[in-house]
């Protein structure tokens, strides 16, 4: 049995339960808390949300008007807050059933918490149809990369889960680590592993005693996205403009992500140029009746592939200026001559242009 190595892809199926319930109407609406937010918002779009028949999606603590008839999908976080604001649109009436999706399993004592203030609620306990547990404790942000929001023991555990291997832990005894390794084990002794899965190994290296990722810098696109420009989520704001860089969405992220960024330029305007040709081709096309259809089919294509280029042409834009401004290029090239134990002065310290990093 193959791993599956797409993070994206091995949420996406985690989360397609919850999305795609076997229901008699088909029609239904999303309601979430704002930790189970960025679970979908790297991984979905509103059209993805629409093909599976969700018509309105709302975080819980947007102003919600009462809609009677309707399917409601509850998924959020098993805390105080999350359920309280629950039991809040139950008593409101809002929605005719429910299903309730936990991110991950629920204390005893917050489920002993619901049921007895839905119980307070006439008809409250006739509108749930389901109540699930997942393990969603983790956010994919690329294929291979991912963000565990400082829940690293149940977050790690739900990508073993997600992705379907058994696990083999491996962590240095005597280690600040030891103690996260121990716990995850713990943890995967409670579940009992397909035979069939594949034996994936997981290494937990202890970076208090690995000094050269305290200087080590990489000068990637993506990196140096996250360095200066603090992407969050697969989201950057520049200026009053968001970009979304979803990689499922952009290809030109996905490959120019992990380049350095002169090449990751170079990719651009390659990119730009292949358009421009495209273009040209589809407005020759344009002058001819019998091609006139299929260069119309291109349109929208071409369009968002116009609008992803654009977008990456005003990032690199940026981050270039940055670069420039603080010698960037100087503080890598100075990491590396660390880190290959090369001989190094004072005066091979760089200085920024705002004497600032």
């Amino acid at each position: 049995m193959q791993i599956n190595t797409s993070l994206i892809q091995a949420q996406r199926d985690a989360l397609t339960p919850i999305l795609k319930p076997d229901i008699r109407i088909p029609w239904k609406i999303l309601c979430y808390d704002s930790y189970c937010e960025k679970r979908l918002s790297t991984i979905y779009r509103v059209g993805d949300l629409r093909e599976m028949c969700i018509t309105l999606h709302f975080n819980l603590d947007q102003n919600r008007e009462r809609l009677h008839g309707v399917t409601a999908l509850y998924f959020i976080q098993p805390i105080q807050a999350s359920i309280e604001k629950l039991v809040e649109d139950f008593n409101r009436d809002l929605y005719s059933e429910v299903f309730i999706n936990f991110s991950s399993p629920v204390e005893n004592t917050l489920l002993e918490y619901m049921a007895k203030e839905l119980s307070k609620i006439s008809g409250a306990v006739q509108k749930i149809q389901k109540v699930y547990e997942h393990n969603l404790d983790f956010v994919a942000l690329n294929h291979n990369f991912f963000n565990l929001e400082n829940q690293v023991v149940t977050g790690l555990f739900s990508i073993i889960m997600a992705l379907k291997v058994q696990p083999l832990i491996l962590f240095q005894k005597n280690s600040k680590i030891e103690q996260i390794a121990k716990e995850l084990i713990e943890k995967l002794k409670q579940f009992e592993f397909n035979s069939d899965y594949p034996l994936l190994a997981i290494i937990l290296p202890d970076r208090d005693i690995d000094l050269n990722t305290l200087i080590m810098h990489s000068n990637t696109y993506g990196a140096l996205l996250h360095d200066t420009l603090n992407i969050k989520y697969n989201k950057v704001k520049l200026e009053d403009q968001v970009y979304d860089l979803s990689p499922q969405y952009d290809n030109l992220w996905l490959q120019a992500c992990n380049m350095a960024l002169p090449d990751a330029i170079d990719k651009i305007d390659n990119e730009l140029n292949d358009w421009n040709t495209q273009y040209q081709q589809v407005s020759q096309q344009n002058q001819e009746i019998s091609s006139a259809l299929n260069a119309i089919d291109l349109v929208p294509q071409m369009n968002q592939q116009k609008k992803m280029v654009d977008s990456h042409i005003n990032l690199a834009k940026q981050l270039t200026q940055i670069a420039k401004q603080k010698s960037l290029d100087k503080f890598y090239q100075l990491g590396q001559s660390i880190l290959q134990n090369e001989t190094v002065t004072v005066n091979d310290y760089p200085q920024s242009e705002d004497n600032q990093v």
